[in-house]
């Protein structure tokens, strides 16, 4: 196939796992109550209940991997299996990206067909005509990004030169934020009302919109926020 009727760049992409931006940071800080430290300065009771303990903090940000939308419910007939795939990928006549704010996905986020796009727009694809291929090409969009923080609370107590008591507080997920997966990506132009054979309504309603278990599975990256208390004994 010659490069005037196959344009070769349609093979070539980033990376799925292509993640073009993280950030990472982190920090150690003493909290500056109990004995020697600038508030409550004391022992006894006070220093032995405020005093002495050690925060941990972490945060981290990452930007979205790439997806290569696709189609279905084309009213067109195409070469099966065509070129590694070419064939299942739609025309684009528009930027598609994600919504300014994707990340309000409405009153009913548990509803997939209420929920809105996070995607801006499916008026920006079309179907190939019968038996061509579409321009979209490998891994052209990103999903949205990725959020986390947790925080660790420790202080330790000396019982004889070596032995220790250690308790300490873990906090994933403390600001309740929440990372979605991918969203639907699959462009579905069909105009009837329900897809044949289901009782679902149409998927072009799905398009940009996150599925059921669709979440992010890290409690420490933006999943459900989860408290764990300790006490260690070390010697």
């Amino acid at each position: 196939i010659s490069s005037t009727v196959l344009d070769p760049l349609l093979f070539k992409g980033p990376s799925s796992f292509d993640r073009r931006l993280r950030y990472v940071g982190n920090f150690s800080y003493d909290l500056p109550f109990g004995r020697g430290k600038r508030f409550l300065n004391r022992g006894g009771i006070l220093n032995g209940v405020f005093g002495g303990y050690n925060l941990v903090w972490q945060y981290d940000v990452y930007s979205g991997n790439p997806v290569t939308p696709g189609f279905i419910n084309s009213p067109y007939s195409y070469l099966s299996g065509v070129f590694g795939g070419i064939g299942g990928r739609p025309m684009v006549l528009g930027p598609a990206t994600l919504r300014d704010d994707w990340q309000d996905l409405g009153g009913n986020r548990f509803n997939q067909g209420q929920q809105n796009s996070a995607i801006c727009c499916l008026a920006n694809f079309a179907y190939p005509a019968a038996y061509t291929w579409g321009n979209e090409g490998r891994n052209t969009f990103y999903t949205q990004r990725g959020i986390g923080a947790s925080f660790s609370v420790r202080k330790e107590f000396p019982i004889k030169e070596r032995a220790r008591i250690q308790i300490r507080l873990d906090f994933q997920n403390p600001f309740k934020w929440y990372n979605w997966g991918n969203p639907t990506t699959n462009v579905d132009l069909k105009p009837s009302d329900l897809v044949a054979g289901t009782t679902n309504p149409n998927s072009s309603n799905l398009f940009g919109k996150y599925g059921t278990g669709n979440e992010a599975t890290s409690v420490a990256d933006g999943g459900v926020p989860m408290m764990n208390g300790t006490i260690k004994f070390t010697f």
